[in-house]
Formats: structure tokens, sequence, C-alpha cells
């Protein structure tokens, strides 16, 4: 059977299966043991039991794939592991409201998510823990050198713009003072970063002495990456400043969302909601009646229905929202009252 798929992934899921089968024969039950009592009985140097043969497959298939993304790989097959690694090693890590999607590193080189990686690595397979390793290599041999700062800032500066940009036209969310509004805070962090463009440009003009002789091109560079990398750590310090805050906040928003989520799951269905309704007014009614008894003993079905309507328009005189009014706000129909004065007649219902 010919094989139509690139060489490297070829390679990626043989590798990839192989570790699998790997980590499935080292979790099953009594894997050690047998480990063990299989090293006993060959006495040589390559335990033969099923974990051992597993691991050292795994090691081979990997070994392969490492040769080939090292030696023989192009740039369009290393953009397309680092595209297929990067899904396979995602690691989804939450707080609060807040989720953040990460590829999977080593503990050690992430902090404070350390633990939160480690779960992640613990449950990984030997592949997997190869890729999240050697994965900044592979992007460095796609993406050359990391960006200069100052492309890095350039960057920084558009993804905020085209964040808050619409947020100085979006309606308002909280009522208040308007310099506390959302459009006031993103009006004044757009002017901020006007700012933070204008004093990098004038960095990177300014003379080296008090001679006015313009610096060297690579001084007037040094000036420009030295700002450019502070003003990136300063949003950042910021915008985490800012999410630290609001922790607390995000409290009580999780608590609000539970009770709603409750309030949504036991609050009454439709049909439920209606008979309720009419339970409400027939009893309020009934009450009304009996305490106007004359106004219903001999007299005609005519005569009472306007009574019963009467009687109605004078209790939503006061009422609020009005208890005999349908949802746009319209008085009952006569078919409503009719029916309630049948069963007002009834025999143990009524005054008679």
């Amino acid at each position: 059977m010919i094989d139509h798929n690139p060489k490297w992934l070829t390679l990626y899921q043989k590798a990839s299966l192989a570790a699998e089968a790997a980590k499935k024969a080292e979790t099953s039950p009594g894997a050690a043991g047998r480990c063990m009592a299989a090293a006993q009985v060959n006495g040589g140097p390559a335990c033969v039991c099923p974990i051992c043969k597993a691991r050292r497959a795994s090691g081979r298939e990997i070994g392969q794939f490492d040769a080939f993304w090292r030696d023989q790989a192009t740039p369009h097959d290393l953009a397309d592991i680092l595209e297929r690694a990067q899904k396979d090693l995602i690691v989804t890590l939450e707080n609060g409201t807040e989720t953040r999607v990460e590829t999977l590193s080593p503990p050690a080189s992430k902090t404070p998510d350390g633990q939160d990686f480690r779960l992640a690595w613990d449950n990984a397979d030997e592949f997997q823990r190869y890729l999240a390793q050697w994965l900044p290599e592979i992007a460095a041999r796609i993406d050359g050198d990391p960006p200069e700062a100052s492309t890095d800032l350039a960057d920084t500066v558009r993804r905020a713009r085209d964040f808050l940009m619409p947020l100085t036209e979006a309606p308002e969310v909280t009522k208040g003072a308007a310099g506390m509004s959302r459009r006031a805070y993103s009006v004044a962090a757009l002017r901020l970063l006007d700012e933070v463009e204008n004093l990098s440009a004038a960095f990177a003009s300014a003379p080296a002495d008090d001679d006015g002789d313009e610096p060297p091109e690579h001084e007037q560079r040094w000036w420009r990456e030295c700002f450019a990398e502070i003003a990136v750590r300063a949003f950042n310090a910021g915008m985490l400043a800012r999410a630290a805050g609001g922790k607390e906040i995000e409290a009580d928003a999780l608590k609000k969302r539970g009770e709603v989520a409750k309030n949504q799951k036991n609050a009454p269905k439709g049909g439920d909601k209606n008979r309720l309704k009419k339970e409400e007014r027939y009893a309020v009614l009934n009450r009304l009646a009996r305490e106007s008894f004359n106004l219903f003993s001999n007299v005609g079905d005519r005569q009472a229905l306007r009574n019963a309507k009467s009687l109605a328009r004078e209790y939503d005189r006061t009422a609020d929202p009005k208890l005999f009014a349908s949802e746009a706000g319209k008085p009952l129909r006569d078919i409503w009252f009719k029916d309630w004065l049948a069963t007002f007649r009834l025999p143990g219902n009524s005054i008679y």
C-alpha cells in the first residue's frame, strides 16, 4: 500500500503511536512487577518485557523523526510540524473567569504556571514531551531570530488599538461618573499609545551630546530598542495589574453566574408560569367578589361580567405590575372573565 502522506507526517504519526503504546504499557496494572520478573529471567542487558520493548520502539521512532526534521525537513515541512505539534500540545489554564490556551512546555520553564503544566506534563507521553522540549528550536528555524523589541512594540500597539477603538463608540454598560466610563478609559488609553509612539520617535532622533551632532545609526537604534523594551514591559505590567485587581470582581461575577444558572434551572417553564399567573388572578378576583357579594348575587351573567371587570380595573389602579392585564398592558379579554365567572359559580366556590 502506497503512503501518500508527506514524510514528516508519516514519521510523526509513527512516533506518536509508539509513544502512546509505551505510555499504555507503563500504566497497565502490574506493569512494574512484570518488568522486574522479565529482567531476572533474561539476565541480559536488554529486558524483553512488554514495557521495555514498547519503550525501545518509541525511542526508535522518535529518533527517526528527530533525524528527519534536523537534517532533511524543508522550511515548509518545519512549518507543518510546528502547526501540528501546537494543536497536539494544547494546555488550557483557568483562573476565575479567565481562560488561556497555552502550548505544553516543561514545567520548570513556566512561572507561576509550573504546577498547572506539571499535571499536563505528567500525563504526556514520551513523544509529547519531546515535542514540547524542541518546539522552540523548530520555531526558530522557521522564523529566524526573535523579533526586535521595536517590532514587538509596534505589534502590541496595533493590537491594543484594534481592541480599544470599538470601545470608544460602544454603549456604556455601567452608570456613574463619565470620567470612569468605558469610553473615557478607552480614549485615555489611545492617547497614551500616541504618546508612546511619539516618545519612541524622539528617542530615535535624540542627539548624542550637547554639540548637536546626530548620533550614529547604531546609537539611535540602541535608544529605540531600549525604549521599546521598557514600553512593552510597562504595558504588559499594566495589563497584568488590571487583571489582578479584577480578581475580586471576578469572584463576585462567578457567584452571581452560579445564582443565575440555579434560578434559570429552577424557574417555572412557560406553561407553569401561565398556570401560576391564572391561579393568582382567580384567587384575587374570588376574594374581591366575595367581599362584594351583592354585585354577584341575584344578577345575570352579563351584569356579573361587567361587575367583575370593574373590580379588576379598580384593583389594577394601585397594582404594579397590573395583575389583570396582558404582557402588552392591555385589559384581559371578555372570554377570560367568562371562564372565571363559570368557575366562580361552581358549587363550593361561590358565595351561594
